[in-house]
């Protein structure tokens, strides 16, 4: 029906799901439970479908919740990108050593994995395409810190990361004496390269490791201003001499790249990180 005609009869709660565009829109009511404005492509029957997957879920405000999901082709592409994240993932915690799981598991069932990383997902509050990356610092920092850790056996993948997890969080503290070692050992290397109050320098780690690092080097040498990138593009400048927003604009003016500033800490990402050595600042 026409949209002045739909307004006049249900009133504006029919967009309660978001505007329509339309001049013509369909009216789905359920008697004694809601009526909205609906001018999505339908079907005859919902199996003409074949397949549907909720992807996300949106509280709007109380009581009302938006749901977004893919059917058909749509649905098959994103049940992949699923399946290959679930494969990514037992991958990683399976390269522990710790960590097994049953013959019952099989990344092939497609829904089951969606549930299972879902889960994931909601516990640790990161997107599923994260979930691998995140086990995989997770399994680093404990191989770092030389933990020995109990071997477990788990028949779905939810549980293995939150025992990962777990195993991680109680050995924080081991693993953090590890990296305060870690960084004290390397900057004692890279003091070394420092020439006229400025160490530029390409490390392994993230950006954390980098700052930790940075932070060391500060501590034995207060008017050293320090620039350290990693491979991935992360760079970070340290200072308690020199402007650290100046620096990092410097950095990304010559390797291409963005960064922002806070007190005597610049945090930045760059395009070509082999321009960094190269750079007069």
């Amino acid at each position: 029906m026409p949209r002045p005609e739909a307004e006049k009869s249900y009133g504006m709660r029919i967009y309660q799901g978001g505007a329509i565009p339309d001049r013509m829109v369909r009216i789905v009511n359920t008697p004694g439970w809601d009526v909205e404005a609906c001018a999505g492509t339908h079907l005859s029957n919902t199996g003409d479908a074949v397949k549907i997957a909720i992807t996300s879920s949106e509280r709007l405000q109380d009581g009302i919740v938006r749901i977004s999901m893919v059917s058909g082709a749509a649905a098959d592409k994103y049940l992949g990108s699923v399946t290959k994240e679930a494969a990514k993932l037992k991958n990683v915690m399976e390269g522990t050593g710790f960590i097994k799981f049953s013959g019952k598991i099989s990344v092939k069932d497609e829904f089951k994995m969606l549930s299972d990383l879902r889960k994931a997902s909601h516990d640790f509050s990161v997107g599923i395409d994260m979930l691998a990356g995140t086990a995989e610092k997770f399994a680093k920092d404990l191989k770092n810190a030389k933990m020995t850790v109990k071997p477990m056996t788990f028949n779905d993948i939810s549980s293995g990361m939150s025992y990962l997890f777990e195993t991680w969080k109680d050995a924080k503290k081991s693993i953090d004496d590890a990296k305060t070692k870690a960084a004290d050992e390397m900057s004692e290397l890279l003091l070394q390269n420092a020439r006229g109050g400025l160490l530029v320098e390409m490390v392994k780690g993230d950006r954390n490791d980098m700052i930790k690092i940075a932070s060391v080097l500060i501590s034995k040498d207060p008017k050293l201003t320090v620039v350290l990138a990693n491979s991935a593009g992360d760079v970070i400048v340290m200072s308690k001499v020199r402007d650290a927003g100046q620096v990092m604009e410097k950095v990304a003016a010559k390797c291409g790249g963005k960064g922002g500033a806070r007190g005597n800490l610049a945090q930045g990402k760059i395009r070509d990180v082999s321009k960094l050595k190269k750079l007069n600042i």
